[in-house]
């Protein structure tokens, strides 16, 4: 069959095809946004459109160094996110974005290369590569009036642990800002937090944050006109993304900051009638025990090196195994 391949090394480039067809849907995937991101982004990151008769395939490659752990260096990493097709004639979603992501990852030159899919990965496994369970995105779907009625809602003991939490920051004062607001000790506060990160590789700049180009809101804490922690939202019609904050790690006991920010964000949705907020993929027990739901995540990996490969199928690495059964906050089954 017919095909024609096209890289594109910069967002700019890409054809309008992009938004209105492959990733239409979110603001997250306009060319201006994805640019500003590989502006501010310490990965290297590439797109690829690959046109045939029956159908359109494409996807995010990012080129960065991930540490499996500890007692191995980081490794030259070729990652391929969000593979999608754009099918004319009934062809296999997954199956055709799957066999276009395999076909573009092998040819770079980085020695592990993974894959990151939202749907899962089909039986047909290329030899060499070993599946794994990436880790999940945990997204929070609203179905309330009013942050009393989510309250309302949840399990007694869940609900007292919230409420303990709320107290704690019942002086810190929370502002809603813009990128212009976003100060040396915001951008610290980030670091600080990164650096704790299971699988350190990305890595944004500081006026990645302060020159954002989508609507979006900081909902920055403040206790005695002190920054103690921030979370940013990014709103995408009526979806919610929460994917990155900074907080004061020592004070972080004291004062609950990382979740009475997560509890601020839904407060926002809740006021504000948004449909769902999606919290991102790190700490998914502490947000399953806010009332988010766990949306699985599929991985397909490979290292060139044999041994390192070898090590890769039979270890954990980049796995994500849950440590016990998730929370059940709600007192229905709810998500």
């Amino acid at each position: 069959m017919l095909q024609e391949k096209i890289i594109y090394n910069n967002a700019h480039e890409l054809p309008e095809i992009w938004e209105s067809g492959l990733f239409g849907r979110s603001k997250l995937y306009e060319r201006s946004f994805l640019a500003h991101i590989q502006k501010g982004s310490n990965s290297k990151q590439c797109y690829y459109i690959i046109k045939t008769a029956n159908r359109l395939d494409g996807g995010i490659v990012s080129s960065v160094k991930l540490r499996a752990t500890r007692w191995l260096p980081p490794m030259d990493t070729v990652i391929c996110r969000y593979p999608l097709s754009l099918p004319t004639r009934g062809y296999s979603l997954s199956q055709t974005a799957f066999e276009a992501a395999v076909n573009i990852v092998s040819e770079r030159s980085e020695g592990l290369k993974m894959i990151i899919c939202d749907e899962k990965i089909p039986n047909i496994i290329p030899p060499g590569w070993k599946t794994k369970n990436g880790m999940p995105y945990a997204i929070f779907f609203n179905r309330y009036k009013t942050f009393e009625e989510y309250l309302d809602g949840l399990k007694k003991n869940y609900r007292k642990s919230i409420k303990r939490s709320l107290t704690k920051f019942k002086e810190v004062i929370i502002c809603e800002e813009k990128g212009n607001e976003f100060s040396d000790k915001h951008y610290r506060l980030y670091q600080a937090v990164s650096r704790k990160a299971r699988y350190k590789g990305f890595f944004m700049s500081q006026p990645f944050f302060t020159d954002i180009n989508i609507d979006h809101i900081y909902l920055t804490a403040y206790f005695r006109g002190q920054i103690i922690g921030w979370l940013i939202l990014l709103l995408d019609g009526t979806t919610v993304y929460a994917p990155v904050c900074g907080f004061d790690l020592k004070k972080n006991l004291q004062y609950d900051i990382w979740r009475n920010l997560h509890l601020s964000a839904i407060r926002k949705a809740i006021d504000g009638k948004y449909s769902s907020i999606d919290f991102g993929d790190t700490a998914e027990v502490g947000k399953t025990r806010l009332g988010c739901v766990l949306k699985p995540r599929y991985l397909l990996v490979k290292h060139e090196n044999k041994l390192l490969n070898v090590l890769l199928s039979f270890s954990r690495w980049f796995e994500y195994k849950p440590t016990g059964a998730m929370p059940r906050p709600y007192k229905r089954n709810e998500g």
